[in-house]
């Protein structure tokens, strides 16, 4: 009698932990632009129009032979052409900067602009990770201003 009841008890606990709550997901991502070169998207631009949200997704360069992508996000439609004026202007006028954009939750993004290159340096609270540098078409096209 205890086995049978134990039994039955064990199968309505599996019931229990086996069902899942699958809810639909309303994101509307577009994207803005990428740059891929060689087969290999080294970084992209997409918008999430629900949430007014950029996401900037690269590969980061810290290793050679595994492909580790990272991603950084922009709130906002105004933070987002404020962060393209920054860039543009600085390529053309030629000068060498570097930006520190704090994200939140320990994460701050770095640009840095040598010359006409730009390198995004992304820190997510433990470790730096890198993109590759882009030249201005390339900012141009990751932008969506071309």
């Amino acid at each position: 009698m205890k086995l049978v009841l134990l039994l039955i008890t064990f199968l309505f606990s599996l019931n229990n932990f086996s069902q899942l709550v699958i809810k639909e997901s309303k994101t509307e991502t577009t994207t803005i632009g990428k740059v891929v070169m060689m087969t290999t998207n080294f970084i992209e631009c997409t918008k999430d129009s629900v949430n007014d949200l950029y996401t900037f997704r690269f590969k980061n360069q810290k290793f050679a032979t595994i492909y580790d992508y990272k991603s950084f996000y922009i709130k906002g439609t105004e933070s987002f052409n404020q962060l393209y004026e920054t860039i543009n202007n600085t390529l053309i006028n030629k000068e060498s900067k570097d930006f520190e954009i704090d994200l939140g939750n320990r994460e701050s993004l770095k640009i840095s602009i040598k010359g006409r290159t730009v390198t995004f340096w992304y820190w997510n609270g433990t470790s730096w990770s890198y993109s590759m540098s882009f030249y201005p078409k390339h900012i141009n096209k990751l932008f969506g201003k071309v």
